[in-house]
């Protein structure tokens, strides 16, 4: 091998070090100096296809980083700076630690969130019982075991938009072949450090910002947002509900929204939704019966309290 293609290979090496061509050429050229280094006038002397100010800025870098080292002051202060390479030994194995640090990262990837992560590739982001929040697990432990997947989970601790100390929202898809027009049906519930039933004005202010929060999700396709308290009839009662109409930016069309339920119990305020595929005919009931079965769920979990 030639001594200009040997030359080629150590600045190759050595930018497996992080250094880019200029500093690796630069530190090879300290080595070939040993350990008595040169000045910078000698570097720049040497590498004409870089300027000198440039030399200065990469040696500064190669301080910095441990490469290179100032040698020891002269009693001349006239003299100019000398710089010396550091052992390269102490370079390599640096840099090999790095990567033995890095290797053992992504062993713990591998060993701690792969199968989560080849689960959601395989079948879509599903969370699982055991990550459910422990409030919520009564209510959907029952779904999860007639095929109802929760694709989305938020917990949020402390005051929120609606007031209260803890919120949690989860996204439901239920069986396709029973509920085929219900895309999702969402789910949010707020937990208060107070007996929602003596505190009117507290559901009052829990319906401002959910109606607040409707109108910005849907800002953007839908125009013309239309919020109205109503009731819907699940399990032989009277449950508050919002009726939600708005127009269609795009296709200019008005649609209805699917149902909803807010079920204000003990210290916690639920608000259930559904969303809907409104290409074709909507059956009414479907809809009812999907929300019921959630609602007869909640009221399992929570009436008792």
């Amino acid at each position: 091998m030639t001594m200009e293609k040997k030359e080629k290979r150590y600045i190759e090496a050595l930018q497996e070090l992080e250094l880019d061509e200029d500093e690796a050429l630069i530190y090879y050229v300290l080595l070939k100096k040993g350990k008595s280094g040169t000045i910078a006038r000698k570097l720049n002397e040497e590498l004409l296809s870089i300027s000198r100010e440039r030399i200065y800025s990469i040696l500064r870098k190669l301080i910095e980083r441990g490469f290179v080292i100032e040698g020891p002051p002269s009693e001349d202060t006239r003299k100019p700076k000398t710089f010396i390479a550091s052992d390269p030994s102490k370079m390599l194995n640096r840099k090999m630690t790095k990567v033995e640090e890095k290797l053992n990262r992504l062993e713990a990837v591998q060993n701690e969130v792969l199968n989560d992560l080849l689960r959601f590739y395989n079948s879509g982001y599903i969370v699982v019982y055991d990550e459910l929040h422990d409030l919520i697990k009564p209510v959907l432990k029952a779904l999860l075991d007639k095929n109802w997947e929760v694709t989305n989970q938020i917990i949020k601790e402390g005051v929120n938009l609606f007031g209260g100390d803890l919120y949690l929202e989860y996204q439901l898809k239920p069986p396709i072949l029973v509920y085929e027009k219900i895309d999702t049906i969402g789910l949010i519930l707020e937990q208060y450090d107070t007996e929602i039933g003596e505190d009117e004005l507290l559901l009052k202010f829990f319906k401002k910002q959910l109606k607040k929060a409707i109108r910005e999700i849907h800002a953007e396709d839908f125009k013309n947002i239309e919020i109205k308290e109503g009731s819907i009839e699940l399990m032989d009662k009277n449950i508050q509900s919002l009726l939600i109409q708005a127009k269609e930016k795009q296709s200019g069309v008005f649609h209805e929204f699917g149902e909803t339920a807010i079920l204000p119990l003990n210290n916690k305020i639920i608000f259930i939704w559904e969303e809907i595929q409104h290409e074709g005919k909507i059956n009414r009931e479907k809809q009812k019966k999907a929300l019921e079965i959630i609602v007869t769920q909640i009221f399992t979990a929570f009436d008792r309290e």
